[in-house]
């Protein structure tokens, strides 16, 4: 059975959703609709520097598990010939704090994953804690042409136009 789907959004979520549906729902029909594509999205400014975070109430155990099956993601586009066309980088650095920090929940994950030495915290004032770790990058303005391309070729559709409420596709998806 062909079914249809629609994705409200061009910037990464909606692209991202888009392909992934296309990749876990044979045969199905989707449509991307949105006011804006690449390169006048938000996305397109901004670049994904992978360091999951507390979202508000979200539980600990989901944070995990999105952050790593996002880490699997970028860091397979990472090493892919893909990689520079995706726009997925490698970013090393440090992170510096003034008061002592616990060890994050994504230490084990990053490469690299060290604590600064004394020397090295000497080289920036006022900071008395810290670590160095290189991290996955994902830079919006490659990457949304890159998901394009990806979800035309599965045979997906696009549709520019302002979605108001989702009432307005109801009887079409």
């Amino acid at each position: 059975m062909e079914g249809q789907v629609c994705v409200v959004g061009a910037g990464v979520i909606g692209l991202s959703s888009a392909v992934c549906i296309q990749k876990k729902v044979p045969n199905v029909k989707v449509t991307v609709i949105a006011e804006k594509f690449s390169p006048n999205t938000t996305s397109d400014g901004a670049a994904g520097f992978w360091e999951p975070h507390i979202l508000s109430d979200t539980p600990q155990e989901l944070i995990r598990r999105w952050g790593n099956k996002t880490w699997d993601h970028l860091k397979t586009l990472y090493r892919s010939p893909q990689a520079v066309e995706a726009g997925v980088i490698l970013l090393s650095g440090y992170h510096l704090h003034k008061t002592p920090q616990q060890v994050p929940a994504w230490a084990s994950t990053v490469f690299g994953f060290r604590h600064l030495t004394k020397q090295e915290l000497q080289q920036f004032d006022n900071f008395s804690c810290g670590w160095f770790a290189s991290h996955l990058l994902c830079e919006g303005r490659k990457y949304l042409p890159w998901l394009m391309t990806k979800f035309k070729k599965a045979g997906g559709k696009v549709q520019q136009g302002k979605v108001s409420s989702l009432n307005e596709l109801a009887n079409h998806y």
